[in-house]
Formats: C-alpha cells, sequence, structure tokens
C-alpha cells in the first residue's frame, strides 16, 4: 500500500524502544486492516494469513509504505469484493502485487544471494551470455 496518510500511526507510543514502536506499528496496521475489511477478517480468522511485513516512511514522514504478505484467498477477497482496495483509517488504497526472490548474481540462481552462494568455489556465471565471467566484464551485455 503506497503513500498511506501518517494519521493511520497516531495511537503509536513512540517513547518506547525502535523495535517496540515498529512492532506496535506493524500490529496496529494490521488490526486496523481487519477492522475495515470485513471479508479480510473473515478470512484471517479462518486462519488465512496477514501479515505486515514493513512500513517505510518517506523523507517527509506525512506518507509511509506498508507491505503485506497475504494468502491467495485473501487476496481474492480483495480483488473480487473490493475491487482490488484495501481500506485502512478513512481512506481507500489499491493494493499492487509485489514478488520478492533472492538472487545469485554469482551462479543466477534464485532462493539465494552470491554471498550465501554454494556455488561459491567455482567459476561465476555471467548473467548476460552465461558463460563463467563476471556479469560486469561480459562483452556480450547490451
Amino acid at each position: 500500500l503506497h503513500n498511506v496518510l501518517n494519521d493511520v500511526l497516531e495511537e503509536v507510543d513512540r517513547s518506547q524502544n525502535i523495535n517496540d514502536v515498529r512492532k506496535q506499528e506493524k500490529e496496529l496496521i494490521s488490526n486496523k486492516i481487519l477492522s475495515k475489511n470485513p471479508c479480510v477478517k473473515d478470512l484471517h480468522e479462518m486462519g488465512h494469513t496477514l501479515e505486515v511485513v514493513y512500513v517505510s516512511k518517506n523523507s517527509t514522514n506525512e506518507f509511509f509504505t506498508v507491505g503485506l504478505k497475504i494468502s491467495p484467498a485473501i487476496r481474492s477477497a480483495i480483488v473480487k469484493n473490493q475491487q482490488g482496495n484495501i481500506y485502512l483509517g478513512n481512506s481507500r488504497y489499491q493494493f499492487r502485487d509485489r514478488f520478492h526472490f533472492k538472487h545469485c548474481y554469482h551462479c543466477q540462481m534464485l532462493g539465494h544471494i552470491s554471498t550465501e552462494c554454494p556455488a561459491k568455489e567455482k567459476a561465476p556465471v555471467c548473467m548476460f551470455c552465461m558463460k563463467n565471467h563476471k556479469s560486469s566484464t561480459c562483452t556480450v551485455k547490451k
């Protein structure tokens, strides 16, 4: 959810340490989503996933972005029942799918990053031509 108004978080106790503040922000957002979106609440109560993964504030602290992890059933309900909108506070926010994959730039496989690559002792694989050299030195790339 992008450009969420900061007033959604006005109830957070900022006198606590930063980790407690972040945890409180996530819980508050999750609870507010459940209270304003009945189809999401029903599915969540049946065990489907709704988790606030991150809250990222912009430089002016007026708005923030919320990353949610939701089950396929909750996603479908939001698309079908709410036209792709999530209600939070007194506003409506269009949600967008975003997928994160770990990608290794050493072996070009998914599921890990280069610092954790199980093939670190082998020569690197180029992402442009798939030959054994670093992608940064490839002469084939455009």
